[in-house]
């Protein structure tokens, strides 16, 4: 199968997509960190809710130009994989990851700003419960009960959530065989409220280097830090390199295209179609 050259990326089109993730990440750090800290008064559905819903609404936004990857696990794993479709190099990756960063930073700088984090006030004692200030620090810096106590803990489940993630993102997002096509978002944002569900109590749920690294930099706390990255992280290349060897084997794609291929169109012609979305560029 002869693979045609992907185009290259004009700088109008760099700027677009970075301004993409920039707005994207800032906006959605924001209403996360704000689902979270909702969570104080109505439990961890809100925060679930929130932040998963979040993401798929800004994903929905963001489809047409840069996927909206809003997570740097997601970029890694894109750029070490190097899926068809895919146009991704270390230059727009490191534009990307700071782009994603800067504005997750902004965003909780928004949060701070615009929420008050200290107990809130009781004019009724006897019917209040005021909350612990160290409950909200821990939601905004998005810690569990874990942290602190069960590094090991922490690193393994934030692995394993942000792998589940990262593969629900391949089979919509990449997998030229994946059926959510413009839907991709509603998954994404679904495997995302699980995994807050499944780990939220015990570690914060991060699932994203820029949800863990952003509340740390506006607070100036960088204990606990390294497991939420190294497992978020860890997890995106894991995770794409596993599910690239298994599902995207470029040398099997005309057998796998046999049966599907549209009634006289050769099986290469229809992958790459599909990968090129039928316009002639990548999905980026």
């Amino acid at each position: 199968m002869s693979s045609q050259p992907e185009p290259e990326l004009t700088s109008r089109q760099y700027q677009r997509k970075v301004a993409a993730e920039f707005t994207g990440s800032l906006l959605f750090q924001f209403l996360a960190g704000v689902a979270a800290l909702s969570s104080v008064k109505y439990g961890l559905a809100a925060a679930a809710l929130g932040i998963g819903f979040s993401y798929m609404v800004i994903s929905f936004a963001l489809r047409g130009i840069s996927v909206g990857h809003l997570n740097p696990a997601v970029t890694v794993s894109l750029l070490v994989t190097q899926p068809k479709g895919y146009n991704i190099d270390w230059v727009l990756c490191c534009m990307y990851i700071t782009a994603q960063i800067i504005g997750s930073i902004i965003g909780m700088f928004m949060v701070v700003f615009l929420i008050p984090m200290d107990t809130p006030p009781c004019n009724n004692p006897d019917g209040c419960n005021p909350v612990d200030p160290l409950v909200y620090y821990s939601l905004f810096m998005a810690r569990g009960t874990l942290t602190g106590s069960h590094g090991l803990s922490v690193f393994l489940m934030e692995f394993f959530c942000t792998s589940a993630l990262v593969w629900v993102f391949y089979g919509t997002s990449v997998d030229p065989h994946g059926k959510a096509h413009n839907l991709a978002p509603l998954a994404i944002g679904f495997a995302m409220i699980v995994g807050v569900f499944a780990e939220g109590p015990g570690t914060g749920a991060s699932m994203s280097p820029a949800r863990s690294l952003a509340p740390a930099v506006v607070k100036g706390s960088y204990e606990y830090l390294f497991a939420p990255l190294a497992a978020t992280l860890l997890a995106g290349i894991v995770t794409g390199l596993v599910y690239n060897y298994l599902f995207l084997f470029d040398e099997h794609v005309p057998d796998l295209y046999h049966i599907t291929a549209a009634p006289g169109q050769h099986d290469a012609e229809g992958y790459q179609s599909k990968i090129k979305g039928g316009d002639g560029y990548s999905r980026l």
